[in-house]
């Protein structure tokens, strides 16, 4: 009678020493898991402009631009000076060694330009 009971807890004990080494390989992600974080592509504000110029990302996707120009810049939607095609890029004025970000809900292209220096443009491409 006990040999079963013995085989049980032995099975038990090696169904939690799993779980507990590879918790997040084995177990669904339920109620209260952390959701996925949507990919990121980098655009670097330079002394020069926005590198890389154009870029192409999907649906979903969040664009980080980040300032390494030494001076500040902006991230403003076109056409300048009014900045209104595209509102939601309209990011304003950010200090060099900070960033900015944007996640891109719909497919499309979306100019934009540095308020500061508008010669300084880009384009992302979602597809």
């Amino acid at each position: 009678m006990q040999k079963p009971i013995i085989v049980v807890l032995i099975a038990a004990i090696i169904i939690i020493g799993i779980l507990i080494l590879f918790p997040r390989n084995l177990r669904k992600a339920g109620p209260g898991s952390v959701p996925p974080v949507p990919p990121r592509k980098e655009v670097i504000a330079e002394k020069n402009g926005f590198s890389p110029q154009t870029l192409t990302i999907k649906k979903g996707d969040t664009v980080l631009w980040i300032n390494k120009s030494g001076k500040n810049v902006t991230v403003n939607s076109d056409s300048h000076p009014t900045h209104n095609l595209y509102k939601f890029l309209n990011k304003g004025e950010f200090a060099s060694g900070s960033s900015v970000q944007v996640t891109f809900e719909q497919e499309g292209t979306f100019t934009y330009h540095n308020h500061l220096n508008p010669s300084q443009k880009g384009t992302i491409v979602v597809k």
